[in-house]
């Protein structure tokens, strides 16, 4: 059986904006492949104002997985992806870390 909750959904760029973040050290991402959704609607202005990712990614090639890696390298981000650094596998981890 599978018991249903209702939760709160918001967007992360009315959560920035709503608590007033100029600055966010670390953003980890673990949404079971809604992080595309989540990254494509934040602009460039919010996904800046945060230093560092660690995002997991799912369905890396029917999503395709090289838009969001791209739009960090865009934004100044130094990507790291260890274990499948050609990003081949479906699902996997990678860091983004932005320049000083």
């Amino acid at each position: 059986n599978m018991n249903e909750e209702e939760v709160d959904v918001f967007k992360m760029s009315d959560f920035i904006r709503d608590l007033k973040l100029d600055k966010i050290d670390l953003i980890k991402m673990d949404i079971e492949g809604v992080e595309y959704d989540v990254i494509e609607d934040m602009s460039d202005n919010d996904i800046l104002k945060c230093g560092k990712y660690i995002i997991e990614y799912h369905w890396a090639h029917k999503k395709d997985v090289s838009k969001i890696v791209n739009r960090f390298i865009k934004l100044g981000y130094l990507i790291i992806n260890q274990d499948d650094p050609d990003f081949k596998a479906d699902t996997g981890f990678f860091y983004a870390r932005k320049f000083k």
